[in-house]
């Protein structure tokens, strides 16, 4: 249990590879929870270099509906690792398509943010 995130730094020095801070754990749970938009930041997998994306397809999001994934235009390094479709999810292969209702896990950079939202929100 780390309660200062100052020190976070160090313990990678020490081969502490695994520790959590319960504030900064505190803060990411009420952010997801606050945060009911289409595109939600769910975790990252290095900070300030890759995050993971939860992606809600509404019936407005023109960018995606009826395109396939090849065809879509999604920021570089940007990949859609899962989509969920009435309860079931799959791995998408290029040539599947996102419908209104799909939720997609993406997988980017976190510098595309911004362009990643203006993908899902029309």
């Amino acid at each position: 249990v780390l309660q200062r995130s100052t020190y976070a730094h160090v313990l990678h020095h020490i081969q502490v590879d695994k520790y959590f801070s319960p504030r900064q754990t505190a803060v990411n749970e009420i952010t997801r929870l606050l945060d009911k938009g289409p595109l939600r930041r769910i975790a990252s997998l290095s900070k300030g270099v890759a995050d993971i994306y939860e992606a809600r397809v509404g019936k407005n999001s023109s960018a995606v509906l009826g395109r396939r994934i090849e065809e879509i235009d999604w920021p570089k390094g940007a990949l859609v690792a899962i989509r969920q479709r009435g309860g079931r999810a799959v791995v998408p292969a290029a040539n599947d398509t996102l419908a209104a209702g799909d939720v997609a896990i993406l997988i980017a950079p976190a510098s595309t943010r911004k362009a990643l939202r203006k993908i899902f929100v029309p």
